[in-house]
């Protein structure tokens, strides 16, 4: 926990932040044994471009942290400069998304390749990879035609509804910011099919789409996973306008190639609830040489108030329902904000329970 402030306490010129941050100060103070100590059961890993981002890099990347964030999806990230450095690491994750990075090095290039080879799937976005035509094409069986290229006015088509799921009342999907134009003949799978942009005018004067003989999304299929190739700014695009039909390409993908994702935590929560989980040990010296740990943590940020650039109270959310495969049977469920008991029920190796009203922030504690 950090608060950067510049300038003095005493005597400070705007004291209008000081009771929130005594309110979640003093919440960490209460509890910091159960903080810091983490395991992490996320399957999916985001790779950033780097420690602080910025640009249209950043907004891929950003971008692809909403989608996963609103529906709940655990991840987590490791900048792009450690792949090679980690090579152990990655393999145990079932699902690795490079946003946009164009660049890698040759260690964390081949670092990816082993883990997709022994059963990691890969989605790539926009331009990433374009500078290794070699591992385009090995990992994803693609050609970069052209790699920049204007999608505004382009559209494509979700036709293939046993993949695209989420688009069963929509056939053609605006597009804007880049469009790579891939050539995918060593993929096994093509699929949504780019179209030119329609005539402008009057209405009786629009349409004429037509398709481009390109696809916006390819996918090669390895020994033990898939690599899928999307080569445009579906992050970009989602980070700036919000359109859940370009949020729901990247997650009809990641259900294409990871059918598990959305078992590992299942709730009702709001897409403005986040959600994160952890395997913790209490951070008690005692604890520092532990293996085991002493049970999971849901933790739940309520961002209902968040606009923008404004933040306003938090709306209060009521009656969130949880579902969090625990491979333990639990001794005791609670909640950190009122430190109450929360009543639960374990079967099919998960927990259940109920979160009954959320404020600004929850922790959920669950005990072996």
């Amino acid at each position: 926990l950090d608060l950067s402030l510049t300038g003095d306490f005493q005597d400070y010129e705007d004291e209008r932040n000081y009771e929130p941050i005594r309110i979640v100060y003093a919440h960490h103070k209460k509890f910091e044994a159960y903080y810091g100590n983490y395991t992490s059961p996320a399957e999916i890993l985001v790779i950033a471009p780097g420690n602080w981002p910025g640009g249209e890099v950043a907004q891929e990347y950003r971008g692809i942290q909403f989608m996963l964030k609103e529906s709940h999806l655990q991840y987590d990230i490791m900048e792009a400069s450690q792949i090679g450095n980690r090579r152990d690491a990655i393999r145990k994750y079932k699902l690795i998304i490079i946003p946009e990075i164009p660049t890698l090095s040759s260690p964390a290039i081949d670092a990816l390749a082993a883990a997709c080879n022994g059963g990691t799937n890969l989605i790539a976005t926009s331009r990433a990879f374009s500078r290794h035509p070699e591992a385009l094409r090995d990992l994803f069986g693609a050609k970069a035609d052209k790699v920049e290229h204007d999608g505004a006015g382009f559209y494509l088509s979700p036709t293939d509804k046993s993949i695209f799921k989420r688009f069963d009342l929509q056939t053609l999907l605006f597009w804007k910011f880049n469009l790579g134009l891939y050539n995918f003949e060593e993929a096994d799978t093509a699929l949504l099919p780019i179209f030119t942009p329609g005539r402008p005018g009057p209405p009786e004067y629009v349409g004429g789409h037509e398709p481009t003989g390109y696809y916006a999304m390819g996918v090669k299929n390895h020994p033990n996973s898939k690599a899928v190739l999307l080569p445009m700014n579906v992050g970009k695009l989602y980070y700036q306008l919000g359109y859940e039909q370009h949020k729901n390409i990247v997650l009809d993908a990641i259900d294409y190639v990871f059918p598990e994702a959305g078992q590992l935590v299942r709730t009702n929560a709001h897409p403005r609830v986040e959600v994160i989980l952890q395997h913790y040990r209490l951070n008690i010296p005692e604890n520092f040489e532990k293996k085991d740990t002493d049970g999971m943590i849901v933790h739940l940020v309520n961002v209902t108030g968040f606009s923008g650039a404004t933040y306003f109270e938090p709306l209060k959310v009521r009656d969130i329902d949880f579902s969090v495969r625990c491979d333990f049977k639990p001794s005791r469920v609670w909640s950190m904000t009122n430190e109450s008991s929360v009543d639960f029920r374990w079967e099919d190796g998960a927990v259940h329970f109920r979160v009954a009203e959320l404020g600004a922030f929850e922790g959920v504690v669950i005990e072996r």
